[in-house]
């Protein structure tokens, strides 16, 4: 968020960490929400046929390897750069909210007698919908104002030596 260091309670209270946390929380929302419903989606996108099964189990697994692939990448950044663990909750919301919206609008439309494809087309304007939403949060990002930077301690001010 800048050059400075921050504390975690400090950059919990700015704008720019509630920006970040809507980008990553609505990320993976429409990323989780998509992979809770992989292998119906794939099928009803597919004709049905030999080796279907075993495609949409693929897709789901590879799917799933991405998701936990992201998961220890950003754990380790977080790790690595420090005052993010706070930004992984967003991730645990996004745990609940993604396969919640997902399931409500396609149990509703397959109660609804919708078949195929149609099933998602509500879900997935929702999911594009909210990555719309993450987008401008992240454009609205900008670097911290140096007030919020920690104080510097064990370092003097650079020695300006005139030349001459």
């Amino acid at each position: 968020m800048g050059d400075g260091d921050v504390s975690a309670r400090t950059a919990i209270r700015t704008p720019q960490s509630w920006l970040l946390w809507a980008v990553l929380c609505v990320n993976v929302t429409a990323g989780i929400g998509i992979l809770e419903r992989a292998a119906p989606i794939y099928s009803d996108f597919f004709a049905s046929g030999a080796g279907q099964a075993a495609a949409a189990a693929g897709f789901v697994a590879i799917l799933s390897l991405a998701n936990m692939l992201g998961r220890f990448v950003w754990s380790s950044a977080s790790d690595l750069l420090g005052v993010h663990g706070r930004l992984l909750t967003a991730w645990s919301t996004a745990g609940v909210l993604g396969p919640m919206i997902i399931n409500a609008v396609a149990d509703s439309r397959i109660a609804a007698g919708v078949t195929g494809p149609s099933r998602y087309t509500a879900s997935f304007s929702i999911m594009l919908g909210l990555l719309v939403l993450g987008l401008l949060a992240n454009e609205l990002v900008r670097p911290l104002h140096p007030r919020f930077h920690e104080p510097v301690s064990g370092r003097t001010a650079p020695k300006v030596v005139a030349a001459g």
